[in-house]
């Protein structure tokens, strides 16, 4: 019977089909549920249902991911080199830059790492449930597509799901939507492919509130596949250096490794030259002070 479970869709398709459409095509009894043979067959297909990513208690590990940076690693290796010449003003300065650079860049990510842990926290932990043909109460991070859940007021929504029964049925999507007006919850079909999550009106989302009413409703998202999970993936894709993350930090991640390859190089071409013409590496790294003016005037030829 799982067999016929197809990998979960888009969340955006199951708002247009009828509720007897979505029990056919998650091949699940609403008055029954699944079975335990199946839900155990449907857990290890899906995952758990939870968000991934969190914080750590201290943002070491973003500390290290930054100093490791190629511009970071540049401007530490100047200023290295300005102590060692006796300019121990710039080398400070230098160092001070990539140090604040450095910082900053930790914060935010220990500061998104908080955001994606308060997102984790909006998930309640257990969930009402009929399986094997009766009601159960189970952990929530158990429930996979096809779960019939049992929601009233008061109760938090464990997963994404398709409505299929309502009963004066009203829930709070502020989670989700930023807006705190109640929504009236119907299992009619809404036929839009373009219409947003906060006007599915059969459809109750992980994170949102049940305020009134009661409802029954078939699974048919978990986890990172949630409109919530979504969210968080968003969040995580900014992190610095991620392979995964948007183009646009794609592109900037890109920039910077050019720019530290240029600026490398044209340091390497200067340094060949001046070594060339006979000047002393010295010569590279005075400060443009009027009292180094007169021995750079007479080490260069052209000046």
């Amino acid at each position: 019977m799982s067999e016929k479970i197809p990998v979960q869709p888009e969340i955006s398709d199951w708002h247009m089909l009828d509720a007897n459409e979505v029990l056919d095509a998650l091949t699940v009894n609403p008055r029954s549920g699944l079975n335990s043979e199946e839900h155990a067959a449907r857990l290890a297909r899906f995952g758990k249902n939870e968000l991934e990513g969190g914080p750590s208690r201290f943002p070491l590990g973003f500390l290290v991911r930054e100093l490791i940076e190629p511009a970071t690693l540049l401007l530490t290796a100047a200023a290295i080199g300005l102590f060692a010449l006796g300019n121990a003003f710039t080398g400070g300065m230098v160092l001070i830059a990539a140090a604040l650079g450095v910082a900053m860049d930790a914060a935010k990510g220990h500061r998104r790492g908080e955001a994606l842990a308060a997102l984790r926290r909006i998930a309640p932990p257990w969930a009402r449930v009929r399986r094997d043909g009766r009601e159960q109460r189970v952990p929530a991070v158990s429930l996979v597509p096809g779960d019939v859940i049992l929601l009233e007021a008061g109760e938090a929504v464990p997963a994404d799901a398709r409505l299929i029964e309502t009963v004066n049925l009203r829930a709070e999507e502020a989670a989700l939507t930023g807006e705190t007006h109640l929504v009236e919850k119907v299992p009619q079909p809404v036929r839009d492919a373009a219409v947003l999550p906060g006007e599915r009106h059969n459809m109750v989302y992980l994170g949102t509130s049940i305020i009134s009413g009661r409802g029954t409703a078939v699974v048919v998202a978990t986890g990172m596949r949630t409109e919530l999970g979504r969210i968080a993936s968003l969040m995580g894709k900014d992190e610095p250096g991620s392979l995964s993350g948007s183009s646009l930090q794609r592109a900037i991640a890109g920039l910077k490794r050019r720019l530290v390859i240029a600026a490398l190089g044209a340091a390497a071409l200067a340094g060949l030259a001046g070594f060339c013409e006979g000047y002393p590496p010295s010569l590279f790294f005075r400060r443009c002070h009027p009292s180094s003016w007169r021995p750079c005037r007479k080490a260069c030829p052209y000046w």
